[in-house]
């Protein structure tokens, strides 16, 4: 007698055709650099298939400015973002959904995608760059917080660095 022990794999149904491609964004809402006065909706980003993502991991990872403490929900092929507190009026809001979402076979995306839009006031050309540098050894340091504050504009706004320790916030 022969037996034989298997465990369940994700694979694709049979007949199918393999699928080594990571998900795509297809949309984002409102339109990056869209200016939408009194905006009340959500951030809505459609994908060109079902995608998996941790909401907890996604939202660590979300880099959004101004800073604000997002909600996330999940559809079956598109994310949408919500800030708790709702959107403020007159301001402009970037955000870089993070790499690394998944889709049902687990190709996942190699880059973010960033955006911005304005709830009421135009986009300027101003650009904030820089390097975070540690202070003992003097090398980038990657995944620093930047943080931005205006007085007497009260509204946080911050920045990541990268792995070479680089920032940028726009307008």
């Amino acid at each position: 007698m022969l037996w034989v022990v298997a465990c369940a794999q994700e694979q694709p149904p049979p007949g199918a055709l393999p699928d080594h491609e990571p998900p795509r964004i297809e949309r984002i809402e409102p339109a990056p650099d869209s200016i939408v006065p009194g905006y009340d909706g959500r951030i809505r980003i459609q994908f060109d298939e079902p995608v998996n993502v941790e909401q907890g991991s996604f939202l660590r990872q979300l880099i959004a400015s101004p800073l604000e403490i997002y909600r996330l929900e999940m559809g079956f092929s598109d994310i949408r973002l919500t800030p708790r507190d709702g959107w403020r009026d007159s301001v402009v809001y970037c955000l870089e959904i993070p790499a690394g979402i998944r889709d049902l076979l687990n190709n996942q995306t190699q880059a973010g995608t960033a955006f911005c839009f304005s709830t009421g006031v135009p986009f300027t050309d101003a650009v904030v760059r820089g390097t975070v540098l540690d202070a003992v050894t003097g090398q980038p340091l990657a995944g620093a917080s930047v943080l931005f504050l205006s007085p007497p504009d009260s509204v946080p706004y911050g920045a990541l660095s990268d792995d070479q320790g680089r920032f940028e916030l726009r307008s």
